[in-house]
């Protein structure tokens, strides 16, 4: 496998990630054409199609879908190569991927980002976001360092630490007609419509938290989520902290279900076992247990 191959690799499991080359390019920062030329390249030097183009969706054929298997074990295994020369080094790693769930508010990441880099790391750091089961898999198939989950189950090639609660809420503007102060049963609540993110997994995703309506509108992420609510177009579930100045001001209302209008979903962060951390990495994940008073624990 070659150098310049990693990258066209990295395209091809983007591309089977969101199912066609403008979601890859938009995903990398890469114009379409260039995703198109690196992926006829990487056909021509393998000699063989990888990418089943018959359908909207673009998909691994048989012969791609083994092949890239393999490429992810020889990225990881770099990756792992570089982290290991930057502990023993005692250098900053050159780049540190992280990604979280899009309920979180990264605000809580972005400051620690904003301590280590005014530590003078040169570290370059990147952020992605994911929903629900999109987050674990994208982590334990090799793309990232360090995930923030929701109800993260336990792997034995991964360790994790639970960090708070975020707490949701059901609200909806009060211009669709529910008022505040009354309590509504379940059948009252789903002739509404019901705005929602999916998961972001793209082979098996669960659905969100729902009250199991008919009428569903997704939505790619929290803060369209949040618009759509304020414009009045149904109801839905929302992290607390998003929306508690709305719900001050009355733009949005708490909606009185009788089932309960509020949940919680624990946060945790994870690294990777194989995975000896470098400096950036120790110091991010030491931070952030100490932010939220977490025993530190040595890695196995």
């Amino acid at each position: 496998m070659r150098g310049t191959d990693f990258d066209a690799f990295a395209m091809l499991d983007a591309i089977v990630r969101g199912g066609t080359l403008a979601t890859a390019a938009q995903e990398l920062n890469k114009t379409v054409a260039t995703i198109s030329y690196r992926m006829s390249q990487l056909e021509a030097h393998y000699g063989m199609q990888m990418l089943d183009r018959s359908g909207y969706r673009l998909k691994l054929t048989p012969e791609g879908s083994r092949i890239l298997d393999e490429a992810r074990k020889v990225m990881h295994q770099a990756k792992v190569l570089d982290s290991v020369a930057s502990q023993i080094n005692q250098v900053w790693e050159p780049k540190l991927d992280i990604v979280f769930d899009g309920m979180l508010d990264p605000e809580i990441i972005l400051n620690v980002i904003k301590h280590i880099k005014a530590q003078g790391a040169p570290t370059t750091f990147q952020l992605l976001i994911e929903y629900r089961r999109g987050v674990e898999q994208r982590f334990l198939e090799g793309h990232t360092d360090v995930m923030f989950s929701l109800s993260y189950a336990e792997n034995p090639d991964s360790v994790n630490h639970y960090l708070f609660d975020i707490d949701v809420v059901l609200v909806a503007s009060p211009n669709i007609g529910l008022a505040a102060e009354q309590a509504y049963q379940l059948d009252q609540l789903t002739d509404y419509l019901e705005v929602s993110v999916q998961d972001s997994s793209y082979d098996d995703p669960v659905p969100g938290r729902t009250l199991g309506g008919p009428s569903l509108f997704f939505i790619g992420d929290f803060y369209t989520k949040k618009q759509a609510l304020l414009k009045g177009m149904g109801i839905g579930w929302m992290p607390l902290r998003w929306v508690n100045r709305e719900l001050a001001s009355g733009e949005l209302i708490e909606v009185n279900y009788c089932g309960g209008s509020r949940d919680t979903y624990p946060v945790y962060v994870g690294t990777r076992k194989a995975q000896r951390p470098g400096k950036a990495q120790t110091l991010f994940v030491e931070l952030l247990k100490a932010s939220f008073n977490v025993k530190p624990v040595v890695a196995g």
